[in-house]
């Protein structure tokens, strides 16, 4: 199995059901992806509060704050952060709502756990070309700041001619 860098992804699986996460935990990380876990979303957005997250994979229905509201809360405070949601139900409106949310995707489970690992794969890669993206900004942002620095430097009225002495 292709591990594509894997040991670099952060990834936080919410799940209620500690059964479910757990499997699904063993069977990522024998391909390289060990995921933080969290019960409940409370915990999850307690977790994005200290940890730094690249893909959140967050079950739709759980007691408490459930799938799509922790979504709505992640998007507002860690836009960045990717998230493929789980549902057992297999009605789609859990995962239009959820596109029309911000998650990158949703999976019904079962999950196929090489379907859910490239999925994983495909979100971290979103998530790298942002920061890319973020970084490029900052640098153009850097070098205007400088030009603009520079250019004030300069004078604003031709200089006169030089004179040559022969």
């Amino acid at each position: 199995m292709e591990k594509m860098n894997s040991e670099k992804i952060r990834v936080l699986l919410v799940d209620d059901e500690e059964g479910f996460r757990s499997a699904i935990a063993r069977r990522l990380g024998k391909r390289g992806i060990f995921p933080m876990q969290a019960g409940s979303g409370e915990e999850c957005l307690e977790i994005l509060g200290v940890e730094p997250v690249d893909v959140v994979v967050l079950d739709v229905k759980m007691p408490g704050i459930g799938g799509i509201e922790t979504l709505k809360i992640i998007r507002t405070s860690h836009a960045n952060v990717q998230v493929i949601l789980l549902t057992g139900n297999v009605a789609v409106s859990d995962g239009v709502e959820g596109i029309k949310s911000g998650a990158f995707d949703y999976l019904t489970k079962p999950v196929e756990i090489d379907h859910l690992h490239t999925k994983i794969m495909q979100a971290f890669d979103i998530r790298k070309l942002q920061q890319e993206q973020e970084k490029e900004r900052e640098y153009r942002a850097k070098l205007e700041k400088k030009w603009l620095k520079q250019s004030a430097l300069w004078p604003l009225e031709p200089c006169p001619p030089v004179l040559h002495m022969k």
